[in-house]
């Protein structure tokens, strides 16, 4: 369009504007409609003496010429577009687009450039864990050389199991995050968090002296003195996340380590949740064995499945093996449960059975759900201070007794090492080995699923580890509910 054309378009839309002025077209709409089209002359006009401009100072040149009209004619079919490089709020904003597989985690994951090795700076040692979306490394760092615990998850399983799983992936470093920076020291700490193009990294404190399940597993059982104390700690860490809003969901012998001193250690919080006080959920997780009744029933619960699972766990240690046995699939344990009467073996005091049947209640409103509530017990009225338990003030060791000879944690060390390291260990395969997803589990000799993944129903989802789970009209159990013993009220 040439300056002339633009100075006639003027002219017209002015004529035309006077007419309808004196036609008694005067409404409001054809009054923006003759002010729209002289604005959009006006520019037009000011447009093309620019341009006209530019190409007589170049006469010669019919390439910029060619150049500055092609730009005219697409600039003038859409809206105007401007860069962010030369805003004053470019800053802000991204300068390249981000890979859907990094944004997909952003902002919980920050990314971090990676050279040839993804673990620059880190130097491997061994595998502690392997699970079905990727390994647990223990590391030493090159900057301080101390020994750390790497969490490396494979964002390609995660994408692929489903969706619900990224957004669970978010939630634990979330969590842990805000933990870390809370003073308890019953819950390990997350250092640093990061993500490459292909995986998600967490870096966490390294207990050497292995898993509570590992010492459960060289000793068989427990004194009820040192189970006493071990009892009270992880209440303490169950308590301390119930304050804090969230809800475990995976409370088990293998998610408990030992520090150096002999005391408890909660880790992995891939199933947590936030849920805060009076809130309830409906998501099938965790692992079988521990799950508690509300949960299996598909009903809403809030954070009393994890005062049950505390129960089941409890139970393993003062008796040696678990009640029940981890059935294949969540219709079968659904059944075992109800059938149950989770009563507690005669060989136990009395104060020790009637703990045990207070946290495997299956109406959780008779359940014990409460520090305060585990405080007034009589199997640990008048013997433990849980304001010392949550300073450590009780030494471990002092809790043992002629049953608990080899308790101290650093007689599992070489077993834990044993277990673990395998031969022609290789770092690097270390690093890319994911071990296949397998189907429901292995169930070893107390009915327990040993492996993280295996048997867990799932993330952030209702469970679809069996379709009995979606179709059933879930009973209650208030039928079969078993009261507490007599003689117990008597001696209360």
């Amino acid at each position: 369009m040439g300056n002339s054309q633009a100075q006639q378009l003027v002219a017209m839309a002015a004529k035309d504007s006077h007419a309808s002025f004196n036609g008694r077209e005067t409404s409001f709409r054809r009054l923006r409609r003759w002010a729209s089209r002289l604005s959009v002359a006006a520019a037009a006009t000011k447009d093309c003496q620019k341009a006209l401009k530019q190409c007589r100072s170049t006469p010669d040149d019919p390439e910029a010429q060619r150049r500055i009209a092609n730009k005219w004619n697409r600039e003038s079919r859409k809206r105007i577009h401007r860069s962010t490089l030369f805003s004053k709020f470019g800053a802000s904003k991204s300068k390249w687009p981000v890979p859907n597989v990094e944004s997909l985690f952003l902002p919980d994951y920050p990314v971090r450039c990676c050279g040839p090795q993804e673990l620059d700076g880190f130097e491997v040692l061994d595998v502690i864990a392997a699970g079905s979306f990727g390994n647990v490394l223990k590391v030493r760092c090159d900057d301080d050389k101390k020994e750390y615990a790497l969490k490396v998850i494979d964002k390609a399983r995660l994408v692929h199991r489903c969706h619900a799983m990224v957004s669970q992936a978010k939630e634990e470093v979330s969590i842990q995050s805000d933990l870390s920076g809370k003073s308890s020291c019953f819950v390990a700490s997350l250092l640093s968090h990061w993500q490459t193009r292909k995986r998600l990294y967490l870096l966490l404190e390294y207990f050497p002296n292995g898993e509570l399940f590992a010492l459960w597993k060289l000793h068989g059982k427990f004194s009820e003195s040192l189970a006493r104390l071990y009892l009270a700690e992880l209440a303490c860490a169950i308590d301390f996340l119930h304050d804090s809003g969230v809800v475990f969901r995976d409370l088990k012998l293998e998610n408990v380590v030992m520090d150096s001193d002999g005391h408890l250690v909660l880790i992995d919080f891939g199933l947590s949740k936030w849920l805060r006080r009076g809130q309830v959920t409906r998501t099938m997780c965790g692992t079988l064995a521990y799950s508690a009744p509300e949960m299996l029933c598909g009903r809403p619960y809030n954070h009393s499945v994890d005062w049950w699972s505390l129960g089941i766990l409890f139970y393993a240690l003062v008796t040696g093996k678990f009640p029940l046995h981890a059935a294949p699939t969540c219709r079968q344990m659904r059944q075992l449960v109800r059938q149950h009467s989770f009563e507690a073996p005669a060989s136990l005091t009395w104060e020790c059975r009637y703990t045990i049947e207070r946290l495997l209640q299956k109406l959780p409103e008779r359940r014990i759900v409460s520090l305060s509530g585990l405080a007034r017990s009589p199997f640990f009225k008048g013997r433990i201070n849980f304001d010392l338990v949550r300073s450590r003030a009780y030494e471990p060791s002092s809790f043992c007794t002629q049953l608990d000879l080899s308790c101290r944690p650093s007689s599992t060390e070489q077993h834990q090492l044993t277990r673990l390291r395998r031969p022609n260990f290789d770092p690097e395969e270390a690093i890319t080995r994911l071990i296949d997803d397998e189907s429901d589990g292995e169930e070893d000799g107390e009915g327990e699923v040993r492996d993280k993944d295996d048997g867990d129903t799932g993330g952030d989802k209702d469970c679809n580890c069996c379709d009995c789970c979606r179709r059933d009209n879930f009973e209650h159990f208030e039928q079969d509910d078993e009261t507490l013993v007599e003689a117990f009220g008597t001696k209360l």
